[in-house]
């Protein structure tokens, strides 16, 4: 693939210019464990496998303001981390934060890291971490499976810094200058797109956990600095955001939505919105508005984020009847089609937005009433096997550095909600799930049992949560 263009496109320049701004970005971490030891042989087989094609890269910063960056190759130095000793399988998804708390550098690497650690008894947990602005879940999956099989192609992108200072101002001013009309045109589009893509602010930033359906105990709201009266005192804790990830037999899940009227993947937006219910991300209206990625990756497509997204609002008092989410998915695909290049015209504007505007944007994106729900689809059964066997249990989630649990932040933002991520594979379903309320009480326990209400409400009795 000689001579292929470094020059980040859009999309992916808005990851990089929020890992910029921020100091951390989303990522992307698969999860497998096995019930028997792993052979670590064939892990680093996989591991210097995974270092080809989307993952050998990392992003150089243009010199020029308002300019576009650029992708450079970027080569495994390390081996796989295997932890010394053996910890409790109770232990797994605090392991697996704990890997994804670990910092990824997108500019000099690593901007992927595979990570081993092993069980009590027997079998160990592997986490594959890769920062969000290198690759999708389409594209990850893609990696894995090529890494798998050995099949992977290499990119044939420039050293770093292989460019003199010169050659990188006028080769950044040139396209600087290509880059320019688009801007204009994004300028006059923008009011359009955001007519079709709202962005709705939770009412006094969210209501938290929705504790009066769990058990009549008084709500804290996310902003209050003190606790109601007579309650007890809000808990803030930085660190670890609870997650957990919801298994179901694909049989099961399919049978479900059948009988509610619906499809796989309306099923998954109706728990999507109940979930929501529960939990009270809720815009002022008690509407649901779920976002969801559209893949749009073709072969030999670099990109790292290949994707548009759709938009919808729901009633979750009437998310278990699936027919009118079906429906409304289908119409959101629809609008999509038909409005695309207008919802996606504004991020050729991402070059042109100053890091502190960012932050200011990220602020209020972190308050919206929207919930990304993020489903891959049927995946290879490749990507069950990066040892060459099938792990016992596979997930994806998405994650992001641990700076979003800080209790001023969780306060402010009145809560974090994380991407809804799912996938197929094995015979399962997987749909992981991130959640904190914005007075940081939020357990992961307590997240347990707000995913079993729900599950329970669309009559999903066969599951394991993880």
């Amino acid at each position: 693939m000689a001579g292929t263009d470094n020059v980040l496109d859009y999309l992916d320049e808005g990851f990089y210019r929020d890992y910029r701004a921020q100091g951390h970005g989303p990522m992307i971490q698969f999860v497998w464990i096995y019930e028997h030891d792993v052979d670590l042989v064939a892990l680093r087989r996989f591991h210097r496998h995974l270092g080809t094609g989307l993952l050998a890269r990392c992003v150089e910063h243009s010199p020029i303001p308002f300019c576009r960056s650029r992708w450079v190759r970027w080569s495994p130095t390390g081996d796989v981390e295997v932890a010394p000793g053996r910890r409790p399988r109770a232990e797994i998804t605090a392991w697996t934060d704990e890997q994804a708390a670990r910092r990824i550098d997108i500019e000099n690497g690593p901007p992927w890291r595979l990570a081993v650690q092993p069980l009590e008894g027997g079998g160990a947990a592997v986490t594959l971490v890769v920062a969000h602005t290198v690759a999708d879940g389409v594209g990850l999956n893609d990696v894995v499976v090529n890494a798998v099989r050995g099949t992977g192609a290499a990119i044939d992108y420039p050293a770093p810094r292989s460019r003199s200072r010169r050659q990188a101002f006028q080769q950044d001013l040139r396209q600087l200058l290509r880059d320019l009309p688009h801007a204009g045109r994004a300028v006059i589009q923008a009011p359009l797109a955001a007519k079709e893509v709202p962005l709705r602010v939770r009412p006094g930033l969210g209501k938290g956990l929705a504790r009066r359906e769990a058990g009549g105990l008084p709500a804290v709201h996310p902003g209050d600095a003190t606790p109601p009266a007579g309650g007890p005192p809000v808990p803030t804790r930085a660190g670890r955001l609870p997650s957990i990830a919801i298994l179901v037999p694909t049989v099961h899940w399919d049978e479900r939505a059948e009988n509610l009227s619906g499809t796989s993947n309306s099923l998954l937006v109706g728990l999507t919105c109940r979930l929501c219910e529960i939990l009270g991300w809720l815009d002022a209206d008690g509407l649901v508005n779920v976002t969801f990625p559209v893949n749009e990756r073709t072969p030999g497509d670099t990109r790292g984020n290949a994707l548009s997204s759709a938009s919808m609002t729901v009633d979750p008092a009437v998310a278990t009847d699936l027919r009118d989410i079906r429906a409304g998915v289908k119409a959101a695909l629809i609008r999509l089609s038909k409005a695309r290049d207008r919802i996606m015209a504004p991020l050729t504007l991402m070059p042109f937005i100053p890091e502190f505007v960012a932050r200011r944007l990220q602020n209020v994106v972190m308050k919206s009433a929207n919930v990304t729900c993020s489903h891959f689809g049927d995946l290879d059964p490749a990507v069950n096997r990066p040892d060459g066997t099938d792990a016992d249990w596979f997930y994806a989630r998405h994650a992001r550095a641990p700076q979003l649990a800080d209790p001023a932040l969780l306060r402010k933002a009145g809560g974090i909600f994380f991407p809804i991520a799912s996938g197929r594979l094995g015979g399962r379903i997987y749909i992981s799930l991130c959640y904190c309320a914005g007075d940081g009480s939020t357990t992961t326990d307590e997240l347990a049992d707000v995913a079993r209400r729900a599950l329970n409400d669309f009559g999903i009795t066969d599951f394991v949560i993880q």
